[in-house]
């Protein structure tokens, strides 16, 4: 079972995103986190396997808290962007994050992206 946690300041958008990716049994809602050391704190303890990232006011620095993640955690989760700015899906796409959620999120659009997750696990055994 993979493991997933959303770090986003708009707790509907959390709620929302909990109904519609916990309709896949083979993934866990293990925590959420609405600020940088919050989510930093969580991706270091619980080492999720994919972290739902929220780019609006939530994250200061972002090549400085994936680094962080990258030198202490030991597991390297997928980052899946989470912004209501197209501009930031270049610098998460410059970063290598898996995909990129426009918000307001679209039912299908996210769960196009968890779809697209499992098939790039089937695809890597």
């Amino acid at each position: 079972m993979k493991t997933y946690i959303i770090v986003e300041k708009d707790v509907e958008t959390g709620k929302s995103m909990r109904t519609v990716i916990d309709k896949f049994d083979d993934l866990r809602f293990i925590g959420t986190a609405n600020d940088q050391s919050e989510a930093l704190h969580l991706i270091l303890r619980t080492c999720p396997d994919i972290v739902f990232l929220g780019l609006d006011d939530v994250i200061d620095n972002l090549s400085d808290f994936l680094l962080d993640i990258t030198k202490h955690s030991e597991n390297d989760p997928v980052f899946i962007a989470l912004s209501a700015s197209k501009e930031l899906a270049f610098e998460a796409y410059q970063y290598g994050f898996f995909d990129y959620l426009l918000k307001p999120l679209v039912e299908l659009d996210l769960e196009r992206c968890v779809l697209k997750y499992k098939k790039a696990l089937k695809d890597l055994r």
